[in-house]
């Protein structure tokens, strides 16, 4: 299943989106006014991690290894974000739960704190 899921703050949004859509693309490049340089790569595999900073937003893209369920194997995974003061972007392209799994335990969190509001668009 696709999803983006969005936890939204006073004064800062995280944004969540496993497997992007070109739908999820045109979301974030209308909302955050990313440019479509940026948004074509968000479907690539990079070898190497990557950083570029630019006036308006950063953006890079690490990799991180994972032990696939039921396996000996360890796999890479790769993040793409994109950040500033007011929003942090996080996709995922794999079947790793790291992340999803950090921003969902936060999401649950926000029942006790209410820092965050949050919304899930699939």
């Amino acid at each position: 299943m696709l999803m983006r899921d969005i936890l939204i703050g006073r004064d800062f949004e995280w944004i969540h989106i496993t497997n992007p859509t070109e739908d999820d693309k045109t979301f974030i490049a209308n909302k955050y006014f990313i440019h479509n340089l940026i948004l074509k790569t968000l479907t690539e595999k990079y070898v190497r991690p990557k950083l570029d900073i630019y006036k308006k937003h950063s953006y890079s893209v690490i990799h991180f290894p994972f032990m696939k369920e039921g396996s000996k194997r360890v796999s890479i995974a790769q993040l793409d974000m994109l950040w500033n003061r007011k929003y942090l972007i996080t996709i995922t392209y794999s079947r790793s739960s790291l992340i999803p799994d950090f921003f969902n335990s936060i999401k649950k969190d926000r029942t006790k704190n209410n820092s965050f509001e949050s919304m899930s668009v699939i």
